[in-house]
């Protein structure tokens, strides 16, 4: 049984969720919803079957927040509701339906798409993290038009590679997400650089069934699309149909044994955190998301990617980022201290890259031909860039 502040509309019961127990919200969701039991009903009563959905409407959210503020006050407002953007919804319902692990994902971010920019915007940590990230894309990807991005989110580098003269085709498997970068591109004059697609990255192959093999000349998935997918092999079959042969791959991953997620946790005392981490895969809402998420090593992923991709190189990206967001460490952070910790991460990063728990992944599409497409013709890897230190991985010498 858990207590529940709520808001009602009609048959619809409204529940902005807090940080207090998040675990709840991701059980009710898998299970397509809860029974309800009214103020004053006994506990051993049936209760009422509820259907249960994430509000992914900006209207219909700005309403129930509205209505939550008003009804429970500001001070319970702020202290713990104001700052989670998440709305569940439960409607009366003959039976329940367990969504299935796709379902998931596109309810979480339809959910989270009208707040997601802000909410980036607001952490330093993640804006420095997708800074160095595209820092990467821009350097390997120069000069491969077209390129395919999968899971682009609002587009936090979308729309930066589109900015430097790439012609992109996003694909993504929330309509919120699509619909929120589909408004950012008008807004900024950049729509017709820009093709949005339906679909996922275990399933590409198939989602875009028109396009001709071999029609990429590189493509990335960053924070967040490969660490939600458990088949890499999939992942690695449809990319391969649609990738020229020497074409890299970049795919952001959580590291699985990362060192200083683990620091971070240990310091907060969260030995459950830890714990969680070595699970396959970490179970909702044990380290920060709300989804399982599939923790590799760039040895795991780069032999599930085999014969279709080869390995060239294990980016790390950030030593010192924490795995968590702090208000308290963000108010400690003046513009020199975000200045210092910058430089220091740079040198840091390289030097010790198992501390970094994310990591870019380089692979390179091979010769070897993708199910039922003709056998490419054998292309020289291209030429590197300049020359950095190197994450490679016990087993992965030499390009």
């Amino acid at each position: 049984m858990v207590p529940l502040r709520y808001v009602e509309d009609g048959p619809e019961l409204f529940v902005v969720l807090s940080s207090v127990a998040p675990g709840w919200s991701s059980a009710t969701l898998r299970a397509g919803g809860a029974r309800l039991l009214r103020p004053g009903e006994n506990v051993g009563s049936a209760g009422e079957l509820r259907a249960a959905d994430l509000v992914s409407d900006p209207a219909r959210s700005e309403w129930v927040r509205r209505e939550f503020r008003r009804k429970y006050g500001a001070a319970v407002w702020d202290r713990y509701f104001a700052r989670h953007p998440k709305i569940l919804v439960l409607r009366p319902a003959p039976r329940l339906s367990p969504p299935g692990r796709l379902a998931l994902i596109r309810q979480e971010f339809d959910a989270v798409a009208p707040f997601y920019p802000a909410s980036v915007a607001s952490n330093p940590f993640e804006r420095y993290l997708k800074s160095r990230a595209l820092e990467h894309l821009e350097e390997l990807l120069a000069g491969r038009d077209p390129l395919l991005e999968i899971g682009p989110g609002p587009g936090f580098e979308t729309v930066p590679m589109v900015r430097a003269g790439h012609r992109v085709t996003a694909v993504d498997l929330s309509p919120g997400m699509r619909q929120a970068l589909a408004e950012r591109l008008a807004a900024e004059g950049l729509a017709d650089r820009v093709t949005l697609r339906a679909g996922g990255l275990a399933t590409i192959g198939s989602d875009l069934p028109d396009l001709a093999a071999g029609s990429f000349g590189g493509a990335w998935s960053t924070f967040g699309a490969p660490n939600l997918e458990p088949d890499a092999p999939a992942v690695a079959r449809g990319l391969a149909r649609l990738l020229r042969p020497g074409a890299p791959l970049l795919l952001g991953l959580l590291q699985r044994w990362a060192i200083a997620p683990l620091v971070f946790e240990a310091a907060r005392a969260d030995w459950g955190a830890i714990r969680a981490r070595q699970q396959r895969p970490v179970p909702a809402e044990k380290i920060r998301y709300p989804l399982d998420i599939h923790l590799w090593t760039p040895r795991e992923y780069a032999r599930a990617c085999a014969p279709y991709f080869v390995f060239r190189r294990a980016i790390p990206l950030s030593a010192l980022a924490p795995p968590f967001a702090s208000p308290r460490l963000l108010r400690a952070f003046g513009p020199r201290t975000w200045a210092f910790a910058r430089r220091l991460d740079r040198w840091i990063t390289p030097r010790l890259p198992a501390l970094s728990e994310w990591i870019l992944l380089e692979l390179r599409r091979s010769p070897v031909p993708a199910p039922g497409a003709s056998p490419p013709t054998p292309a020289a890897p291209p030429a590197r860039g300049p020359t950095e230190t190197l994450y490679r991985p016990p087993g992965f010498g030499g390009a």
